[in-house]
């Protein structure tokens, strides 16, 4: 959920892992009784894929998750996680895509896509950016940090998707994990973020 401007924009998933749907709705509470002025649906489907050689052409992406993302220049973003199947059902591949929510929906029947993320970084698990400059240490600039669990060897790990050449950066050390709890629950730790 992010509240924005007297409205309340939230994001619902409901259905099993592999396949679950969900909606977006935004709420106006700036009158005294709250409307819903926009609706629409979100899907993910995260099964084990078998492609069909004869339909190679169509997109092997696949949505992963969806989220509501809000920038520190205080934008809404829907920012969708995709995959691409690897070799014997393994994730190989990941992309984003990111599109600018209005406070009335999406501004019209195609969302509005979002190339550059200008200054900022986004942290896609917690749900939203950080300023970020190249030539600090730190987060880089134009990109999406988010963590990948792998069941088989208990290992999270951490890597960054350059939203500006579209492709995956080199993935931040790996760490080990006694429990899947702790794989599941990785997340970032930022001492000197302040909420303002």
């Amino acid at each position: 959920m992010v509240y924005k401007d007297h409205k309340l924009y939230f994001l619902l998933h409901t259905g099993r892992r592999s396949h679950s749907t969900g909606f977006i709705k935004i709420f106006d509470f700036s009158q005294e009784i709250p409307q819903e002025t926009f609706h629409c649906g979100v899907t993910s489907d995260t099964s084990p894929l078998v492609l069909d050689p004869t339909t190679s052409d169509l997109d092997p992406w696949r949505v992963w998750a969806t989220k509501l993302v809000v920038t520190v220049t205080g934008h809404v973003l829907k920012v969708v996680k995709l995959f691409k199947p690897g070799q014997g059902g393994a994730l190989r591949l990941w992309s984003f895509r990111v599109y600018k929510v209005c406070s009335s929906g999406f501004s019209n029947k195609y969302a509005e896509p979002v190339a550059s993320l200008g200054h900022e970084a986004m942290l896609f698990y917690l749900g939203f950016t950080v300023l970020a400059d190249d030539g600090l240490v730190g987060f880089k600039r134009n990109s999406i940090y988010f963590n990948v669990v792998c069941q088989m060897f208990h290992t999270t790990q951490m890597c960054v998707f350059n939203l500006e050449t579209q492709e995956m950066e080199e993935p931040l050390p790996k760490f080990v994990c006694s429990s899947w709890q702790q794989r599941v629950r990785s997340r970032w730790f930022l001492p000197s973020f302040k909420q303002t």
